[in-house]
């Protein structure tokens, strides 16, 4: 997904610097192949994740186990890519944010000589903060998904299915979650109520 909101940012990146000259029916042609070698790319990357996986039947405790068996440089291999996949198209949505608010800017200035260029600053800013808080959002949402993927152990079966509880590990991540998102939230809010008094 994040990959998707990137391209599609590259785009719409595009479209605000090329401005009447910008070709749909090529861009659309762009995508139908950007899209397949994206999700082609991921898969790759990820490729090592179930193949270093084995199952272990257990038969003193009538029960199959999950094991995960990394080398060490396939460890960091799996750290790098799980950052990787997280950090750049955030990288790319922020960048895409900012080029497209002074592109427009830059416009405004050419169009609009006798407003100040701090006005016409805050302007383009409050109508694209959109872009800029999407992306901070996106990356905010990502954080509980890559601590998951660094603690990520390989689970047991368990006999009966409502027997499933949580562990002191899982107890703690959840409530870690649940405060990230709380403090998310808040900082939306205050953001907003900034962004409102100052414009």
């Amino acid at each position: 997904g994040d990959w998707l909101y990137a391209a599609v940012a590259i785009e719409r990146t595009s479209n605000a610097v090329q401005g009447i000259h910008f070709n749909k029916t090529k861009s659309i042609y762009i995508a139908k192949y950007v899209i397949p070698i994206i999700l082609l790319s991921i898969s790759i990357s990820y490729i090592h994740d179930p193949i270093s996986r084995r199952l272990f039947n257990d038969d003193d405790e009538q029960r199959t186990w999950c094991i995960l068996e990394y080398s060490t440089n396939l460890k960091t291999y799996d750290k790098f890519i799980n950052i990787f996949h997280v950090l750049i198209p955030f990288i790319i949505n922020i960048f895409s944010a900012i080029c497209i608010t002074i592109q427009v800017f830059r416009i405004r200035i050419k169009t609009k000589k006798k407003s100040t260029y701090k006005k016409l600053l805050c302007i383009q800013i409050q109508q694209h903060k959109h872009l800029l808080i999407s992306p901070c959002i996106l990356i905010l949402l990502s954080i509980p998904r890559l601590i998951i993927s660094f603690l990520s152990a390989c689970m047991e079966s368990v006999r009966n299915p409502c027997d499933i509880t949580l562990s002191d590990k899982d107890e703690y991540l959840f409530r870690e979650i649940v405060e990230l998102f709380r403090k998310m939230i808040q900082h939306i809010k205050t953001a907003n109520q900034v962004l409102i008094s100052t414009f």
